[in-house]
């Protein structure tokens, strides 16, 4: 198993990062139920990684998603399980592979009656996205010169 500077100097996880990072933000909005560690795992938040920094876009879109997510578990009658919620931050993390940051910044600004949870949500992680590949990149670069 390759040790962590081997993982970055074979480009990082950026994928990994950012969708560790979403789902620290976001899931707890959406369910009070805890993960089982022993099946889910740690969050990034909990095994040491480097802090990585992210621009202003990503954290107030991240922001938006977590309103949006606590404003979904409000207004929904009954609880989400951690499952449920896990699946939902999934989902919208495929739509954001698929569809494209252009087309989900136009879907989150049009009005609709609905809210958009999961494409402020796959907004949120094409931003993060953006930030992880530059830190996994700098961090690449400085463990080359090492």
């Amino acid at each position: 198993m390759a040790g962590r500077g081997t993982d970055i100097i074979l480009g990082g996880n950026p994928k990994m990062l950012a969708k560790e990072i979403v789902e620290d933000n976001v899931l707890p909005f959406l369910s009070h139920d805890t993960p089982d560690v022993e099946t889910e795992g740690e969050s990034t938040s909990h095994k040491g990684l480097s802090k990585i920094k992210l621009g202003p876009s990503s954290l107030a879109l991240l922001a938006k998603a977590a309103i949006m997510a606590k404003y979904v578990h409000k207004s929904e009658s009954n609880e989400w399980s951690f499952q449920k919620a896990k699946s939902a931050v999934m989902e919208s993390i495929e739509m954001s592979n698929t569809i494209g940051l252009e087309k989900l910044q136009e879907r989150v600004a049009e009005v609709t009656e609905m809210y958009p949870l999961c494409d402020a949500i796959a907004l949120a992680y094409a931003t993060v996205l953006k930030d992880c590949e530059i830190h996994c990149f700098d961090e690449g670069a400085e463990v080359k010169t090492l």
